[in-house]
């Protein structure tokens, strides 16, 4: 006659906390002896942990693989060991560690845009560990990707497409992480070229010795320097011969900015 002896599981003693940098590989201990051979399953806050792909996967011996940890894997761990004898629970707690906060490169703090030219923000992350996601604001306002407003490489660039006055303002990177965020702001100035209003006179008459007013009404963002010529020549404003005129005359007005110039023409 054969008497089979059996005994309660009893699970080896591991460390009761294990430390793993973020985005690194690590294994939660869990051999237990016994007779029968013990079952041995893994909760999370009671919550029975299944095999998820590759990241997550209970081993043949027990342990609990983790890949890729990430910050929401810091938790509190249960093994259970479990024959038809009893069971024994044992508690591993895991901690992530290695994060880094994001720093940002710099990028100049102000930009022009040429009304109807394309313009290209960047926003590049110099550290951050894990890798940190990037959102850009306009401002204040959460942007996304249309016709005109486009992010690119899932963040790091933002193409402003054929400018005009709503793209003015103040844009604003954000590079969120679980280490902790950082931002970067650029303000966008648009750039008007100059536009010179039409008085719907083009022709001035006047007696010889007399002095004639011909106005010049420019638009344009920034404010353009405005010159005038005469037959192709600087005409100086600091004599008297932009007033008296000695025989006729071909004027022309020339206003520039950095977006473009513009020119009219008067007899």
């Amino acid at each position: 006659m054969n008497l089979d002896v059996g005994s309660l599981p009893t699970i080896v003693p591991t460390p009761e906390t294990v430390r793993v940098n973020i985005e690194r590989s690590t294994t939660l201990q869990c051999r237990a002896i016994g007779h029968p051979v013990p079952e041995i399953t893994w909760q999370r806050h009671g919550v029975p942990i299944h095999t998820m792909g590759n990241r997550v996967k209970t081993l043949p011996d027990g342990s609990l693989l983790i890949n890729n940890a990430q910050m929401d894997d810091q938790d509190r761990y249960t093994c259970t060991a479990k024959n038809m004898f009893g069971q024994q629970d044992k508690t591993t707690v895991l901690m992530v560690t290695g994060l880094v906060s994001p720093v940002l490169g710099h990028v100049p703090p102000e930009e022009q845009l040429i009304e109807g030219k394309d313009l290209r923000l960047s926003c590049v992350v110099v550290l951050g560990t894990p890798k940190p996601i990037l959102k850009w604001f306009k401002d204040g306002v959460p942007l996304e990707s249309s016709d005109t407003v486009i992010i690119e490489g899932g963040g790091s660039g933002l193409l402003l497409r054929k400018g005009n006055r709503r793209d003015e303002g103040r844009y604003t990177c954000a590079a969120i992480s679980p280490a902790g965020n950082a931002t970067l702001n650029i303000n966008v100035q648009l750039i008007r070229k100059p536009v010179i209003e039409s008085t719907g006179i083009q022709q001035y008459v006047i007696s010889l010795g007399r002095s004639v007013d011909i106005p010049c009404r420019v638009l344009g963002k920034p404010p353009p320097q405005i010159t005038w010529s005469v037959d192709g020549k600087p005409l100086s404003t600091s004599g008297p011969e932009h007033m008296i005129l000695v025989k006729l005359y071909f004027y022309h007005i020339t206003s520039v900015n950095s977006a473009q110039s513009n020119m009219k023409r008067f007899n």
